[in-house]
Order: C-alpha cells, then structure tokens, then sequence
C-alpha cells in the first residue's frame, strides 16, 4: 500500500479519533432516536470507502479494517469523561465501513479490473 493511497483512509481515522476524543457533554442533546448511530453510520461510510481505495479494491478487508477500528474507538471512549463503549455503536461502524467499502469497490473506471 503506498502511503498516499492512505492518506483519505488516515485523515478520515483521524476525524474520527477527534470526534470521539470530545466529552460527551460537548454534543447537542437530540431527540431522534438513533441518531447517534446514523452518525457512527455516517462516518465509517467513508473510512470504508476510503480504505478500499488503500487496499486498491478489496472491500472485503477494507469493510473488515473500518469494523475492527470501531471496536478501537469505542474502547477509546471509556477513556473520555462522559463517553462509554457501546455494541450498538460498533455495530453502526461496522455496518457503515462495509457500506462504504462495497460501494466503492463497486465504483469503478471501465478499464480497471473487477473488486475482489
């Protein structure tokens, strides 16, 4: 992988990390419910996607990379004052980050080979 196909993967991994590194306390209160979990969604989309482009199509690591960074951050949060780990949200990151990657690896120029 060369380190500028990284680059989107990274700089996304990073907001991320930025995100979650905010108290709890520093996001507006929202009465939808699940609407935090469209954020997870939202946000592990383009990782996956951005991962694909990484790993020059293979959606299927790329989906399994975004998941597996999920699981870091919700750990990452227990360390954060009023943030706490939560399976639902790794699962929302899990499903945005093969979301992403799918669509991706299935947007392609005519003259590249098929994803893998």
């Amino acid at each position: 992988m060369k380190p500028t196909r990284a680059l989107p993967a990274l700089l996304q991994a990073a907001l991320i990390f930025a995100l979650s590194s905010r108290p709890g306390d520093a996001y507006p209160d929202v009465s939808f419910p699940g609407a935090d979990k469209l954020v997870h969604f939202a946000l592990y989309a383009p990782l996956g996607a951005a991962l694909v482009y990484a790993l020059r199509g293979h959606w299927r690591w790329a989906g399994l990379l975004a998941a597996l960074y999920g699981v870091t951050d919700e750990i990452h949060q227990t360390f954060v004052p009023l943030r706490f780990a939560d399976g639902f949200d790794v699962l929302a990151d899990a499903l945005g980050g093969f979301t992403g990657a799918w669509l991706m690896a299935r947007r392609r120029r005519p003259d590249e080979p098929p994803a893998r």
